[in-house]
């Protein structure tokens, strides 16, 4: 995005800012050695940038901040647990530094080049180093208080020290102090939250200038191992991440939304580029396995499945060689059962259970308790042979297709119209395949299959008739089903555009916002009200939060209405997991 100011900057210059803004960094100058060189081992994660100055005057002067600050997004968060935790934490800092750790600190300590090291997620430790441009080191107003911190010294260089007497905080400990500590060097700015950190990182620097490198955080395995990895030319930001240690933290697991920590385990370490470019940002991730066996499993060529996605498709995902059981489940989720289960809203407390439970055996240290558990694969006399006719095709690419169309006048909710594009190295058996579809639609009739039949359409597609919306499509190693007539012409019109460069790949997918935004803001405004009181409305009324969706995930959306689309590629290259993200923003 041009200016700086999407949703990268939210994650990337909020990361930071969060951090610094629970107490407020101080950045460093352009430093003649690698910046982690002048870290101490032991940090979880790095954020580095070659103008962080540059990030966050782009991100505070974009259209975005100023929307997303007035949105029930922001509101939401502002209410949570998480932000009134960080918010206390600031204060406390705040408290010991004797000046305002706010947005107008940070933007006094944003310099050029910089990096930010998290050592402790619950105890908000880290160090940050700044090149601060000259003359930017008198405007500080921490530094005009040195006076009233302790000076120490370490290889020579003076460094400045203050300790709360205690902090009170929940993670941290009614009886764990607050450190605030600094020093510059030069035009290079140091700021930390424990006193041998902000010491360790002087001496670090001394010994990089002197010619002597010594143990720090870039000669730690992960670190190198992540940086060796990583592309030669670092974003205009850089992160590199220890996920063994971050996943370990009980903090982490906490707070992670995604809750994916189980598969987030199976990785090492993950280094992450962002780069801006016109009218758009790349992210380039590459993941580190714990296992250093080579997948050489072929992948096969998804942008041939990709080019089917019609222009008005909103979401797609292509995957390569997809288990028949994991096929057989999107079939059933999106064409074929696409049942609700009802839920049903309650303002009285639930009963108390005063039964005692038993506690679980030895057999139960192994379940799983921080993921969703899977949908089960359907097993049944029905589904048995579909399954049977996908296990035969051997399926090598499956493609997934979701868009909305504008509600009919009066309607209440929006229509969502799906697709399912199965690539196979054997051919279909079309009859075998139109049978095992129909066992599984009749296994949901209360009048066994009375009037169910497949016929064919001028279009050359067979379809079930206007009761029951399905559409097949079967030509050699191709099957394409639909439950709309318009996407399944959208989808066959595409096979007559001449075949697209090949990108052999696990797994591509794209989200097109701005084409979406408007139908779903109006879906999510219709659940809001099903269950909501007669005067209620998707956003909240004073002193409640905002609905979920309509309210808060709604107002993002249009916060970054400028976002245009996301697509994501994942391949695999020995090893490792390389992904590029590319987010496109609307032309001014």
């Amino acid at each position: 995005m041009q200016p700086l100011s999407k949703r990268h900057i939210v994650i990337a210059a909020s990361t930071i800012a969060v951090a610094l803004a629970v107490w407020a960094v101080v950045p460093t100058s352009t430093h003649n050695q690698v910046l982690a060189a002048d870290l101490p081992p032991g940090a979880l994660l790095t954020i580095e940038s070659p103008d962080f100055a540059g990030l966050l005057h782009a991100w505070n002067t974009s259209l975005e901040q100023a929307a997303w600050f007035k949105s029930a997004s922001y509101s939401a968060f502002a209410n949570s647990r998480l932000f009134g935790r960080l918010s206390d934490a600031q204060g406390e800092f705040a408290g010991v530094a004797g000046s305002n750790a706010d947005a107008a600190f940070l933007q006094q300590v944003a310099g050029k080049e910089s990096i930010f090291a998290w050592y402790d997620i619950s105890k908000l430790e880290f160090v940050y180093i700044s090149h601060l441009p000259p003359g930017q080191t008198a405007r500080v107003d921490l530094l005009q208080e040195r006076g009233k911190f302790s000076r120490r010294e370490s290889g020579g260089d003076s460094f400045y020290v203050k300790t709360s007497a205690s902090s009170g905080g929940e993670d941290a400990g009614p009886s764990s102090p607050r450190t605030v500590a600094f020093a510059t060097r030069g035009d290079w700015l140091i700021l930390g939250t424990r006193e041998d950190l902000v010491a360790n990182t002087l001496l670090l620097m001394q010994q990089q200038d002197s010619g002597v490198p010594q143990s720090s955080l870039a000669t730690e395995g992960w670190y190198a191992a992540a940086e060796a990895a990583g592309p030669a030319k670092h974003g205009d930001l850089h992160m590199l991440l220890d996920l063994q240690r971050i996943t370990a933290t009980p903090a982490f697991r906490t707070y992670w939304i995604q809750r994916n920590v189980t598969d987030t385990r199976q990785y090492r370490a993950a280094v992450v580029d962002l780069y801006r470019e016109p009218h758009s940002f790349r992210e380039e991730r590459v993941l580190l396995p714990n296992s250093s066996a080579n997948d050489a499993a072929a992948q096969p060529d998804l942008a041939a499945v990709e080019a089917l996605v019609p222009a008005r498709a909103g979401v797609y995902r292509a995957t390569a060689l997809p288990r028949p059981q994991d096929a057989l489940a999107t079939l059933d989720e999106k064409l074929l059962t696409r049942s609700t289960s009802s839920v049903v809203e309650s303002t009285a407390a639930p009963a108390a259970n005063l039964s005692v439970s038993q506690p679980g055996s030895e057999s139960d240290l192994e379940t799983r308790i921080d993921t969703v558990s899977p949908k089960p694969e359907p097993a049944s006399a029905a589904t048995a042979p579909l399954l049977a006719a996908l296990k035969a095709a051997n399926v090598t690419s499956m493609l997934t297709i979701d868009r909305t169309d504008p509600p009919a006048a009066g309607a209440l909710f929006v229509p969502i119209r799906s697709a399912v594009v199965l690539r196979s190295t054997n051919s279909w058996d079309s009859n075998r395949l139109q049978a095992a579809l129909l066992t599984v639609l009749r296994s949901h009739l209360t009048i066994g299959g009375l009037g169910l039949a497949w016929t064919h359409t001028d279009n050359g597609y067979l379809g079930l008739g206007a009761t029951h919306p399905v559409a097949l499509f079967v030509d050699g190693n191709t099957a394409i089903l639909a439950n709309d007539a318009t996407l399944m012409n959208d989808i066959l019109a595409r096979r007559q555009i001449p075949m697209t460069t090949p990108e052999s790949a696990t797994l591509i997918a794209g989200f097109r916002h701005s084409q979406e935004r408007a139908d779903f803001a109006r879906l999510t405004a219709s659940l809001a009200y099903t269950n909501a009181p007669a005067n209620a409305g998707p956003t909240a009324n004073p002193g409640q939060s905002p609905d979920f969706f309509a309210g808060s995930i709604g107002s993002l959306s249009n916060a970054f209405r400028a976002l245009a689309t996301e697509r994501l590629v994942e391949r695999r290259d020995g090893a490792f997991t390389h992904q590029t993200v590319v987010y496109t923003w609307q032309m001014p």
